[in-house]
C-alpha cells in the first residue's frame, strides 16, 4: 500500500486495567488512549443472520495502520478522525515485512 493510501487518522484505545487493593479489576473503567497515526479503512461490509432466533446484524471493516505493532489486542477500540467507533477483532501484525498491521474490526455503536 502507498503511504498516500493511509488517508485517515485514528486513535487506539484499551481498557485501563487498573486493579484495586483486592487484586480485581473494573470492568467498567474508561478506556485509556494507547496509540494513534495514520491508517486506511476499508469498504464496510455487513452480514445478517439469524442468532437464538432473533434478526441479528453485523458490520465488518478492515483497518490497516501504517506502521508495525504488535501489541494491539482483541477487544481494543478504534476511532476514526470522523468519529466512527470500531472493536478489534482479530490484529494482523506483518511479521515478515513489518511495515503495517491489519484490524479486522466490527462497528461499535456511538449511541
Amino acid at each position: 500500500m502507498n503511504l498516500g493510501d493511509y488517508n485517515r487518522y485514528i486513535v487506539i484505545e484499551a481498557p485501563g486495567h487498573v486493579q484495586d487493593g483486592w487484586g480485581h479489576v473494573d470492568p467498567d473503567q474508561p478506556l485509556v488512549k494507547i496509540g494513534e497515526g495514520w491508517a486506511n479503512i476499508g469498504g464496510l461490509r455487513g452480514k445478517r443472520f439469524i442468532a437464538a432466533g432473533a434478526d441479528v446484524s453485523k458490520a465488518t471493516v478492515s483497518i490497516s495502520l501504517h506502521g508495525y505493532r504488535n501489541d494491539l489486542r482483541n477487544g481494543m477500540t478504534v476511532i476514526d478522525d470522523e468519529g466512527n467507533r470500531y472493536r478489534v477483532e482479530a490484529a494482523l501484525p506483518d511479521r515478515a515485512g513489518r511495515e503495517f498491521v491489519d484490524l479486522a474490526c466490527s462497528e461499535v455503536s456511538n449511541g
